[in-house]
């Protein structure tokens, strides 16, 4: 059999991308490689997990990691369930996310547009500011890691999806000009659920007129288990992500059949249902 060439690069619209996000989908391929050994027989040592060169000693080199303590309920209670799924809704850094709701609500309220602003000021953590370290990209890729270009494409476009995410619309020059309206402050602040994060994020934007527009705090992210997205809200992320491979009758099949997965007869019913409607 020839070799598997492995993730394909494709170059839409200016912008070379990975077919999936390859950090992750290699976390989940060793899961399931994992599982199935398991299945098919498969051991190994007992100690795996809290020995001295173990799992958890490797995954804190610092070393505090209880190894000591029995872990009685593994296995039976689930954190997934308890605390439920975060989905990203703009396919950008997630250290953007909350600012990226809180300017869309200032958006959405007073109307904006990108000529009414002479200033965003955004307030955000000092790990999520050392993560968006392209303060004037100019490709789709830098993009991702840009409040810059986050607060630029959600008051040009009125949105932050896939197709704000390409060469050509990150180097237009309104888009350049907003994103250096845009200053950055860090907070102390640490979140209770992910301390990578600030308590809150916050925006507030300075009209040309000099009139001043102040975000309220925002603690969870749309798409956050404490603040889960309504079902119009997944379909149009869906189809962001759908359309161009399905077209939107096949995108559409194909999202009404997942919010029916748990009656599903067999998996292959998804694909049938997008073949038929494109």
């Amino acid at each position: 059999m020839p070799a598997d060439p492995g993730p394909r690069i494709q170059r839409t619209e200016g912008v070379a991308r990975p077919d999936e996000e390859l950090h992750m989908s290699g976390a989940v391929e060793g899961q399931v490689t994992a599982a199935r050994l398991a299945q098919n027989g498969m051991t190994a040592s007992a100690d795996v997990i809290e020995h001295p060169l173990g799992l958890l000693a490797a995954l804190s080199p610092a070393g505090r990691a209880d190894r000591d303590t029995p872990i009685d309920d593994l296995g039976r209670e689930w954190r997934i369930v308890e605390s439920g799924v975060n989905v990203k809704q703009y396919p950008m850094c997630y250290a953007t996310h909350r600012s990226i709701d809180a300017i869309g609500d200032l958006i959405k309220a007073h109307d904006l547009k990108a000529g009414d602003v002479a200033e965003v000021a955004v307030t955000i953590g000092k790990t999520q500011s050392m993560m968006l370290r392209n303060h004037q990209p100019q490709t789709g890729l830098e993009a991702k890691f840009s409040m810059e270009f986050a607060m630029a494409s959600a008051l040009i476009a009125r949105r932050n999806g896939l197709s704000e995410l390409t060469d050509e619309f990150v180097r237009r020059p309104d888009v350049q000009s907003t994103m250096g309206k845009v200053k950055i402050t860090t907070s102390d602040t640490v979140a209770q659920d992910d301390p990578i994060f600030a308590a809150a994020d916050r925006v507030e934007v300075k009209l040309a007129d000099g009139r001043r527009l102040k975000s309220a705090d925002v603690e969870f992210a749309r798409g956050h288990w404490e603040r889960p997205l309504s079902r119009e809200e997944l379909a149009v992320k869906f189809h962001d992500c759908a359309d161009a491979e399905l077209g939107e009758k096949g995108a559409a099949a194909l999202f009404s059949e997942l919010q029916a997965l748990d009656r599903l007869t067999s998996l292959r019913d998804l694909r049938t249902a997008a073949d038929l409607a494109a």
